[in-house]
């Protein structure tokens, strides 16, 4: 058996926060190095080293629920006389949003989830931007969005070989049957970032998490752009979570960065914003210990992550989930 027995029966799905004010991750979270509770992280054993049982038990980052380090807010005059620039969701739009995410500059987008406010994850100064402009954290990483699972290895890195020096390595294969069931979509996944990646975009912990997200508009600009995108929810630390343009315009209207209209139907890309209306979910491969943390629930649920890790092939050590 896998699943030890004797654990406490309870739902496979339990918010620890509002949908609409999701618990930030902290640099502690996630790099693991913090103590654990059961209520807001759950862990899930993808094999069995030599000489141990395999189990599922249910563990947690005990995350702070706001940093102390918070980056200061842009509020100059300069500053202050900006006004965010509505952009259509057409090929002029997408064309227009992807050069400014190029250039190092600031773009709102819509996902399935929620609204995200991205920037070139390869600039560390427009990446600065990011936490400046909504008054985040430094200490709170960024997900970095990609159109593809071949341009989140770009970002991430597993061990090269898997145990025993033959195959792929037990990391990457469940890396790889993760974006094969779920990707594009509503799940992120964390790994060792690769040294390119700058410490801003990780808080400096080492690992960065990535996702591809299945709007089609999203998608586009991702494709175009060519980049990297790093990319949290496009509010004010602390704020709900936008789900419209017009809640971007509402918060961070008086900013100094382009908003993608995903609600103009009039346009191109005529389709439905934001479905989810939450955040993704956010798993963390652990090659080290031979583990998969959820650090957040979210729009994929543990019960759908385990149905799809026990079809994991056992090559590499890593059994049933």
């Amino acid at each position: 058996e896998i699943i030890k027995k004797g654990l406490p029966r309870r739902s496979l799905v339990q918010r620890t926060h509002s949908p609409k004010e999701p618990r930030n991750l902290s640099q502690k979270a996630w790099t693991g190095a913090t103590s654990v509770d059961e209520d807001q992280c759950d862990l899930m054993v993808l094999g069995t080293p030599t000489g141990s049982s395999s189990s599922v038990s249910m563990k947690s980052s005990n995350t702070p629920g706001n940093a102390l380090l918070h980056a200061t807010p842009n509020t100059s005059s300069a500053a202050l006389g900006k006004t965010a620039k509505l952009l259509p969701p057409t090929v002029a739009g997408v064309d227009e949003a992807s050069e400014r995410l190029r250039n190092g500059q600031l773009l709102a987008f819509p996902t399935e989830t929620v609204y995200g406010l991205g920037a070139n994850a390869l600039i560390e100064s427009a990446v600065v931007s990011i936490f400046t402009t909504k008054g985040r954290p430094m200490t709170d990483p960024l997900i970095i969005h990609i159109p593809d699972a071949a341009a989140a290895l770009d970002c991430v890195e597993f061990d090269a070989v898997g145990l025993g020096g033959a195959g792929m390595s037990e990391g990457r294969a469940i890396f790889e049957r993760l974006t094969e069931v779920f990707w594009p979509g509503a799940l992120t996944i964390v790994a060792r970032a690769k040294k390119h990646i700058p410490l801003k975009v990780s808080a400096g912990t080492g690992f960065v998490g990535v996702r591809c997200p299945s709007h089609p508009l999203a998608q586009r600009i991702l494709a175009a752009c060519g980049v990297p995108v790093a990319a949290p929810s496009a509010n004010r630390f602390g704020h709900v979570s936008p789900t419209k343009a017009a809640h971007v315009m509402k918060d961070l209207g008086n900013s100094d960065i382009a908003v993608m209209n995903g609600e103009d139907k009039r346009e191109l890309f005529a389709v439905p914003t934001c479905e989810l209306g939450i955040e993704s979910t956010v798993v963390k491969i652990n090659e080290e210990t031979r583990e998969v943390i959820v650090l957040r629930r979210g729009a994929i649920t543990q019960r759908e992550l385990e149905e799809a890790l026990r079809r994991v092939s056992g090559k590499s050590g890593a059994d049933k989930v």
